[in-house]
């Protein structure tokens, strides 16, 4: 019996863990082009989705050779993971922290901090000490992930800026970028908030969706 695509995918994603949607190709600034059923998906779905681009290689998940030429026996890419030190973020860092591990790769923990609007453009000697608090911040977060994966190497990076231009940035060499998404309860719209729709149109790497509460 043929079914409609949305529903079909949403039932699969009950038993799938995660589940995985293919693009349907590349925009003009060479990211996902998601369509309606892919972005419904990722909006309703109760577990994981990772999106992955049309046209992606094995091989793009590892760094080149010592030719500079793709290959699959180099080590793989890092794992980005976008850290919210502000909001409940134990799934997301669990998905990213276990996708690493099992790449053997290195995990980098992405935050994107900025200056409260209550506190305007900040003197200079408040600049620093926020950019501190958030890095202090980071590393408590981190640190029991580090304890439960010693295996996985973590690297944290601290950008000023929206999250999504951050991430859109930090996405580049990663094999694979993790994003928390959270869940919304509402019977109608999308629910996927502000920066799913950026990082789906405008990443060209794959991108793991996961929910929290």
């Amino acid at each position: 019996m043929r079914r409609q695509p949305g529903p079909a995918l949403l039932d699969e994603a009950e038993n799938a863990e995660p589940l995985v949607i293919g693009s349907q190709g590349l925009s003009s600034v060479g990211g996902f082009v998601a369509g309606s059923v892919a972005m419904a998906t990722v909006a309703h779905t109760e577990g994981p989705v990772v999106l992955v681009r049309a046209g992606e290689k094995a091989e793009d998940e590892h760094l080149p050779d010592s030719a500079e030429k793709p290959s699959v026996r180099t080590e793989y890419r890092d794992v980005a993971v976008a850290v919210d030190i502000g909001g409940p973020c134990d799934d997301v860092l669990e998905f990213a922290f276990h996708a690493a591990g099992l790449r053997r790769a290195p995990l980098r923990a992405v935050h994107a901090w900025h200056v409260p609007r209550a506190l305007g453009g900040a003197d200079a000697g408040e600049r620093p000490r926020i950019r501190q608090e958030a890095e202090q911040r980071l590393a408590v977060l981190l640190e029991p992930w580090r304890q439960k994966f010693p295996a996985v190497l973590v690297k944290e990076n601290l950008h000023e800026g929206r999250p999504a231009h951050v991430l859109v940035r930090a996405a580049g060499g990663a094999g694979l970028l993790v994003v928390g998404r959270r869940r919304r309860r509402a019977a109608v719209g999308s629910h996927t908030g502000p920066v799913t729709p950026a990082l789906i149109h405008h990443v060209a790497r794959p991108v793991a969706l996961v929910p929290h509460d």
